[in-house]
């Protein structure tokens, strides 16, 4: 199959493969992730900490929670900033999921001593292209 025109935009799930292989086959292209795929992947570091149970039942505890969920919507340079402001208002005992959504989508994370950014902020942004 031969595509001739390359596309500006990939939408994909939080499939790492799925994004390096966009990015090599068309290297000008800017990653988005679904917003589905975003809310589906926090929702299940909410599950394997054991905080499913509170989430559903607190309305307080999820709707801090959501607003993690709501960073996906600003333009990708403001997400770190925001995130930033955000934490210290997040649950306490959410602080393992707070932290692994800092370490893999808003700031670096250090492996084998080189520092990767996993996801970048341009394709965390669910933000709507004019």
């Amino acid at each position: 199959m031969c595509i001739r025109d390359s596309p500006q935009t990939v939408m994909t799930g939080l499939e790492l493969g799925a994004i390096k292989a966009s990015k090599s086959e068309f290297q000008v292209v800017t990653n988005k992730v679904c917003f589905f795929h975003s809310v589906q992947s926090i929702s299940r570091k909410i599950q394997m900490r054991g905080l499913a149970r509170q989430y559903g039942n607190d309305a307080n505890f999820s709707g801090k929670i959501c607003h993690l969920f709501a960073l996906t919507f600003l333009p990708a340079d403001e997400i770190p900033g925001a995130f930033n402001e955000l934490k210290p208002h997040l649950p306490e005992e959410a602080s393992e999921v707070t932290d692994w959504f800092k370490n893999n989508y808003v700031h670096r994370r250090i492996k084998r001593h080189i520092v990767v950014l996993l996801f970048n902020h341009q394709c965390c942004s669910c933000q709507i292209l004019a």
